[in-house]
């Protein structure tokens, strides 16, 4: 072969090589890769708390709840509507969960006694319509408070964890929520029915106070895993009705 048929062969190859470089898209993704959204930064699913797990449908009905806090108009109105279509998020324990179901969302609790090996519970947000229904549910549980009525009897309330009432109205207590910063009221009674509120200001705010000795032995009558609470908190709560405090008692578990 002489040597200008060399060249040109070698020509023609370099020509092949560049068509094909040129027309090589590279491989199709087989998956639509999403759009990043800022809600990424703390959780894939829009809505989810942040660092949770949580599943994107608890993620829309937690979305909305948020959305519904946004509104100017008749506020209240909606907020007790998507309440009783879809619940509220509130806060509680649960025992380990073999799966996320719709509606709930789990952090490893933060107190080192729900960490052992031989104990593990979650810190927990479910969405539900009231505190009632989730009494006797075996995966959960419900932060639980007493309170001292004036002939020294004790009833109890369930409560949302990491929360305490502000007042006391109409035998219900008060409590001043937030989801993602945006603060709502609700009222509790001691069947666990939860209702939205406007708040008022108590003429007094909540005090702390020593724990008696009988309000220690009324709330040791309550269920609870052994050494789930590192110990007892007890505050005096105003009444705006009767004009005087009354005193509660409820479990510390950590924070």
């Amino acid at each position: 072969m002489s040597q200008f048929s060399k060249i040109f062969i070698l020509a023609l190859a370099f020509i092949h090589l560049g068509l094909v470089a040129q027309d090589d898209t590279g491989t199709e993704p087989t998956e639509e890769v999403p759009v990043f959204e800022a809600h990424m930064i703390d959780h894939p699913f829009k809505g989810c708390p942040a660092g949770s797990k949580c599943t994107k449908e608890t993620g829309l009905l937690r979305q909305g709840w948020v959305d519904s806090l946004k509104t100017k108009k008749n506020r209240n109105k909606n907020l007790s509507k998507y309440q009783s279509s879809f619940g509220i998020p509130i806060t509680l324990w649960s025992y380990p969960l073999k799966s996320i179901g719709k509606g709930i969302s789990t952090w490893r609790s933060p107190c080192p006694q729900h960490n052992s090996k031989e104990n593990q519970y979650s810190l927990a947000e479910i969405m539900s319509k009231d505190l009632k229904s989730l009494l006797n549910q075996e995966s959960i549980i419900l932060n639980k408070a007493i309170l001292r009525t004036s002939d020294g009897k004790y009833v109890l309330y369930p409560m949302p964890v990491s929360e305490a009432p502000i007042y006391i109205s109409q035998k219900k207590m008060i409590y001043s929520l937030d989801t993602e910063g945006e603060y709502y009221t609700i009222e509790v009674n001691s069947n666990g029915d939860i209702s939205i509120i406007d708040l008022k200001k108590p003429e007094r705010f909540p005090e702390y106070i020593k724990c008696s000795d009988d309000m220690i032995q009324a709330f040791k009558q309550l269920k609870y895993p052994e050494g789930f609470f590192k110990g007892l908190t007890c505050k005096s709560i105003w009444d705006i009705n009767t004009k005087s405090f009354q005193s509660i008692a409820y479990g510390w578990s950590c924070s």
